[in-house]
């Protein structure tokens, strides 16, 4: 079975609340006890399981597709921004990065309302795009050199 990018994060997402939940816990309350390293890690995997078993029943996903499916660009939210590159972990999949993404607010008309710049790289797999349209704001090298060197007419 070929490795996805996507497995460390979703281990992380899922595993980090534990982490954060008991280092606050032992920060703001202080205890008298010292605990392990293997103590913290059991107790964070510990919370880490109640924390997401309650936020996945909340939200009703119950299988790992609703859970890979859940997030902001299922929501069909519009991003813009220069196309990066394009990678294919697997021969039926292919990922799109794009360089300074904006998230596009519309009004109820369509038009383009505001732009949120979001980071300086967005990674979207294929089962998240719905749709991609292609801007181009450069110039070819041919109209630069008819531009530079203009033809002369008869």
């Amino acid at each position: 079975m070929p490795f996805s990018a996507e497995e460390p994060v979703v281990a992380l997402v899922l595993i980090v609340p534990g982490f954060i939940s008991v280092n606050l816990i032992i920060h703001l309350f202080g205890t008298s006890q010292k605990f392990s390293e293997f103590e913290k890690c059991s107790w964070s995997l510990f919370f880490s399981f109640i924390i997401d078993s309650l936020f996945l029943w909340h939200h009703g996903l119950d299988t790992v597709e609703e859970m890979r499916d859940f997030g902001i660009l299922s929501d069909k939210i519009e991003y813009f921004g220069g196309v990066t590159s394009v990678h294919y972990t697997r021969p039926e999949e292919s990922e799109l990065i794009l360089g300074r993404p904006m998230i596009v607010i519309r009004d109820d008309k369509g038009d383009v309302s505001d732009k949120i710049s979001c980071g300086e790289q967005l990674f979207i797999p294929e089962s998240k795009i719905d749709k991609v349209v292609v801007v181009s704001h450069r110039t070819t090298r041919w109209k630069r050199f008819n531009d530079w060197y203009p033809q002369k007419t008869k």
